[in-house]
């Protein structure tokens, strides 16, 4: 019988060990239709690996209690922090998003469990000097490959594929950003080189200092400056702390040398117009968006200061007080949409409050304090010093980022690391339990453990097919699904995503991400749609099932302003065939200005849908708003030029125009072309929408719409031939229309 208990002893613990492996390759997951976005793939497949584990721990602890981590200032801190996270939850403007976060960041207090689970198992299995080198070397192992894969997309550009959100100039390895691939590779170099300097085998210390090189090229090429600072910060320590064999390399000499490093690096910045050494954005420091979302992120702080907004919900606040002006390019104002502060600290702060904020720097107390109780005799009284480097250089580089999957992983698992390192935890390297713990003895499960344990198996299963495997394959599958449309597919798309949404309607929190999906196909389709005039009944069923999707997550997350504002774009598409219908999309664009009062899209927008009614005065106040918060806006101007035409203030209109062409503004885009000559056709100003209209024809010769326009236009200035001309073109390309084509030739 002791035989079959240490068997299966050592069997449950190479299963957690196994899976905690696995965890530290999980920045290799990528792919273009299976793990999609990545971040959602990262996150599922850690959660299910730690599920599982999870599942081997408990049975660990309930046939032998040496596996119940001891509760130290580590774990209380730990604790406290996931406790202040649940009380965010509890208390959170949005609960939904708090809970499972959103699939392009893989966040949410539920994730956030399943790293605090990892801590404590990691704390009650991994106990042995060679446990952790393993799971370290995994952990170097993947960081290699992703860092070799960076910078091969720096030599290569194809590599860079679009679901990769990559670059040549920063690219972004299997991470999907580049701050996020240097967050995660900041941590685990230092982790390489302690490796190479306590390593005796030659062959293995070279392998481990090629390890940190190649892991430090692929940050210096990814470019991210609070990395860079981070390291620097956290080299400075190493540099006054780091212990040293020699008693007479004092601190105070060690400070002597910083002058030194300072002297060699300044000419950089002195000199960095002639210098062309390091890249340019190590050299310019503009980061106003970011300055901004701080000054939000305290504001959000004195707003709800307890327990915060709740967690994940940063975008709320964010919106509520967005200034504008992020960007002076149209197309770049959906990257506006912020849901994170770019600070940690200010974005616990605004989320989870100030007992948020307490919590995470209580973690960091915690962390060194632990540090200072490495053994005299240990081996390498150096790691401590190393350690606290990471988390230094990790808590500094978010001053002005934000953690992703993978840096929460390697963050709980140093914190695992850290207790393993203090003299409290260390046990003798050996899989059998000391026989004078009292804790000790591996025993069968009996009467009530059985039923904590297949009540625990249970759940977990449960849990891991509802949360994890089912939202997995729908993300799959619907990816798969975006093929279809890419091929032009819309019948078999639409199918699909019609059946996909009813089905799991109210049935998984991935529906949310789903309507996504459906209103990012819609979008692709409908302006395809509407150049098809058999198929206009079904563009008007399209948009109105994508709104009924939209309004399905705004019942999920009320105070999201990005739905509304979605939800009136798509009833502006229906006006192209039922005008009526902007009444309702004026009401979606006005709530999402409730929201976020000065998003310059949904001011911009709400007031073109004010003048399809007439409303010039309202379309122009907020236009005037617009143009107030972000002056080099060119869309405001252009539109506050049309309302004045229509408005028949002309001068005003002409010096409108002017002001957009000086901001950039294309004038010879279709859609705006198409514009200026309605709005000079309605004020009857026919000889300046001609010129509109001829440009239109240069673009499309067969546009029937703008050639009997310009015909008509001929004809009221007087210019009958150039009309008959016109007129005769059009009765070529619509000889449909033959009978009234003929009826204007012959009054010309």
């Amino acid at each position: 019988m002791n035989t079959l208990n240490q068997k299966s002893e050592k069997i449950a613990n190479k299963i957690i060990l196994w899976g905690i492996y696995i965890s530290m390759l999980n920045p290799l997951l990528i792919s273009e239709y299976l793990l999609l976005p990545d971040k959602f793939a990262k996150a599922v497949i850690f959660r299910i690996t730690v599920e599982i584990i999870l599942i081997a721990y408990i049975f660990l602890i309930l046939r032998d209690k040496k596996y119940l981590p001891r509760f130290d200032i580590l774990s209380f801190a730990t604790a406290g922090f996931w406790t202040t996270a649940l009380l965010s939850v509890i208390f959170s403007t949005q609960p939904f998003t708090s809970i499972w976060g959103s699939a392009t960041r893989g966040s949410g207090f539920f994730n956030f469990t399943h790293y605090v689970i990892l801590f404590f198992i990691l704390r009650g299995v991994a106990r042995e000097k060679s446990q952790w080198q393993k799971i370290f070397n995994f952990a170097i192992i993947a960081a290699v490959l992703t860092a070799s894969f960076a910078i091969l997309q720096k030599i290569f550009p194809a590599l860079n594929g679009y679901y990769m959100n990559s670059s040549y100039y920063r690219p972004a390895g299997t991470m999907g950003n580049p701050i996020m691939l240097t967050n995660y590779l900041a941590m685990t170099v230092f982790i390489a080189f302690a490796f190479w300097k306590q390593e005796t085998n030659r062959r293995k210390k070279i392998l481990y200092f090629l390890a940190g090189i190649l892991i430090l090229s692929a940050i210096f090429v990814s470019q991210t400056r609070g990395t860079f600072l981070g390291l620097a910060v956290s080299g400075l320590f190493l540099l006054i702390f780091y212990p040293s064999k020699n008693i007479k390399f004092t601190i105070k000499k060690r400070l002597l040398i910083l002058p030194v490093i300072i002297a060699l690096i300044l000419p950089f910045f002195i000199f960095r117009s002639n210098l062309n050494i390091l890249p340019e954005r190590f050299l310019v420091f503009d980061n106003s968006n970011r300055l901004a979302s701080w000054r939000i992120a305290l504001k959000a702080i004195a707003d709800k200061p307890i327990f915060g907004w709740g967690m994940e919900n940063f975008a709320i606040p964010f919106d509520k007080y967005y200034p504008g002006r992020y960007t002076t390019a149209y197309s770049n104002l959906a990257e506006t949409w912020w849901d994170k502060a770019h600070n940690v600290p200010l974005d616990i702060g605004a989320t989870m409050g100030f007992a948020g904020l307490i919590a995470y720097f209580f973690v960091f107390a915690a962390i060194f304090q632990q540090l200072r109780k490495n053994p005299a005799n240990d081996d390498n009284i150096s790691m401590p010093h190393i350690i606290g480097a990471v988390f230094i250089a990790h808590f500094v580089q978010n001053l002005t980022a934000f953690d992703s999957v993978t840096s929460e992983i390697m963050f709980f698992t140093f914190l695992a690391y850290v207790y393993f390192l203090s003299s409290r935890c260390r046990i003798p390297e050996t899989l059998h339990h000391d026989k004078n713990d009292s804790r000790t003895g591996f025993t069968r499960l009996t009467g009530w453990k059985k039923i904590i344990f297949a009540a625990s198996t249970i759940t977990m299963l449960i849990t891991l097919i509802q949360v994890s495997l089912i939202p997995f394959w729908l993300n799959y599958t619907s990816n798969k699904a975006a093929v279809l449309a890419k091929k032009g597919l819309y019948n078999e798309t639409m199918q699909f995503y019609r059946d996909i949404t009813e089905k799991y309607r109210g049935k998984t929190y991935f529906e949310k991400e789903l309507n996504e999906k459906f209103m990012k196909i819609a979008s692709y389709f409908a302006p395809l749609l509407l150049d098809q005039t058999e198929n206009r009944e079904e563009y008007l069923k399209l948009n109105q099932d994508t709104i009924n999707l939209l309004n399905r997550s705004v019942e999920l997350e009320p105070y999201h302003t990005k739905h509304y504002y979605n939800i009136g774009l798509f009833y502006n598409n229906i006006t192209v065939i039922n005008p009526s219908a902007g009444q309702e999309g004026l009401k979606y664009f006005t709530k999402s200005l409730e929201l976020s009062p000065n998003r310059e899209q949904a001011l911009i927008e709400s007031a073109k849908m004010q003048m399809m009614f007439s409303d010039y005065d309202g379309a122009i106040a907020k236009l005037q708003k617009t143009a107030a918060t972000n002056p080099e806006l060119a869309e405001s101007y252009i539109w506050l030029g049309i309302a004045h035409l229509y408005k028949k203030n002309n001068e005003i209109a002409e010096e409108y125009f002017s002001v957009a062409k000086k901001y950039g503004y294309n004038f010879e885009e279709t859609n705006i072309l198409k514009l200026m000559s309605g709005a000079y056709a309605n004020n009857q100003q026919w000889a300046k929408a001609i010129p509109y209209y001829i440009k239109i024809l240069e673009k499309k010769p067969n546009d029937i719409e703008a050639r009997a326009l310009l015909a008509g236009s001929y004809q009221k200035i007087g210019k009958t031939e150039e009309a008959r001309r016109e007129a005769e073109i059009l009765l070529k390309i619509a000889p449909q229309a033959k009978e009234s084509i003929e009826q204007f030739l012959k009054n010309l």
